[in-house]
C-alpha cells in the first residue's frame, strides 16, 4: 500500500513538474514578445499651425510617434505608460511614409466622392525639393523621394507634414503631394493644377505607415474664401487625435 502511494506521489510531482516547467516556457517566450508588441511604434495626430509663406498658406498636420505614459485613454493607463517609460523605450518608426485622401463633404456634413486617394504626403523636416538643371534628374528625383520618407522618433514633438495650399488670392485651393515638385514648369510652384480643391469643405483622412505599424485620423479642411480662412481642424468624432488615445 505505501509502495502505491509512493509511486503516485511521484507521479503526481513529475506530472507538476512537467506543468511548471511549461508555464516557465510559455512565460519566457509570451513576456519579451508582448514588450516588444508594447514598444513599437504608435501614431496619433493633430492639426498643426498653418504656415503662411510668400502669400500662400500651407495646412499642416502633426504625426507623434508616442512616447510610453505621453497619451491614453485614462489617468491610471498614462500613469502606468510613464511607469513603464523609465525603462522602456518607444522604438523609432523608420522610413515613415504618409499618404492623403480628400473625401468632398456637403454643407449638411454629408460625404461625396473621394476626389484624391493616397496622394503621399511630404515631411516638412526634409528640404522642399527644388529642380536645378545642373544637378540633373537623378538627384532631383532621389530628393523628391527622400522628402516623402522620414524616421519619426519617439516625441511628444512628433514630426509634421504638409497636407494642402492656397495661393493668394485664388479661390481653389491645392492638395500637396509630388505632383507639386515634379512640374519644374509649372507657373506656381506650389500650386499643382492636378491637385486642386474646388470644394468649401473635406474630409482629410491622414495615413502613415512604418514597416508593418499603420495608423490613420480624420480631419475636416476648411476653405470658405479667403486665404486667412483657409484650415484645417481634428474632426470631432475622431479618437485618434492626440487629445486622446493613440491609434
Amino acid at each position: 500500500m505505501s509502495e502505491r502511494l509512493i509511486a503516485t506521489s511521484a507521479s503526481t510531482v513529475g506530472w507538476l513538474s512537467l506543468i511548471w516547467t511549461l508555464i516557465a516556457i510559455v512565460v519566457a517566450v509570451a513576456v519579451p514578445v508582448w514588450i516588444e508588441s508594447r514598444r513599437r511604434p504608435r501614431f496619433c495626430f493633430s492639426a498643426y499651425e498653418p504656415d503662411d509663406t510668400d502669400g500662400a498658406r500651407f495646412l499642416r498636420i502633426r504625426v507623434i510617434n508616442a512616447p510610453f505614459g505621453t497619451y491614453g485613454r485614462s489617468p491610471i493607463a498614462r500613469r502606468l505608460g510613464k511607469y513603464a517609460g523609465k525603462w522602456l523605450q518607444r522604438s523609432t518608426a523608420a522610413g515613415c511614409v504618409a499618404s492623403l485622401t480628400f473625401t468632398v463633404r456637403t454643407a449638411g456634413g454629408d460625404e461625396g466622392a473621394t476626389v484624391y486617394s493616397c496622394l503621399p504626403a511630404r515631411w516638412v523636416a526634409r528640404p522642399q525639393p527644388t529642380f536645378n538643371p545642373r544637378d540633373g534628374s537623378r538627384d532631383y528625383l532621389n530628393a523628391l523621394e527622400q522628402a516623402f520618407r522620414f524616421d519619426v522618433s519617439p516625441s511628444e514633438d512628433g514630426e509634421v507634414i504638409v497636407v494642402a495650399v492656397k495661393c493668394g488670392s485664388d479661390s481653389e485651393a491645392y492638395a500637396v503631394s509630388k505632383c507639386t515638385y515634379v512640374e519644374p514648369g509649372n507657373p506656381n510652384e506650389n500650386c499643382s493644377p492636378k491637385l486642386v480643391l474646388c470644394e468649401k469643405e473635406y474630409r482629410l483622412t491622414v495615413r502613415v505607415r512604418a514597416g508593418g505599424v499603420e495608423g490613420e485620423s480624420d480631419f475636416i479642411v476648411r476653405n470658405p474664401g479667403e486665404a486667412q480662412e483657409f484650415e484645417v481642424k481634428e474632426h470631432d468624432r475622431d479618437p485618434r487625435c492626440c487629445g486622446l488615445a493613440p491609434s
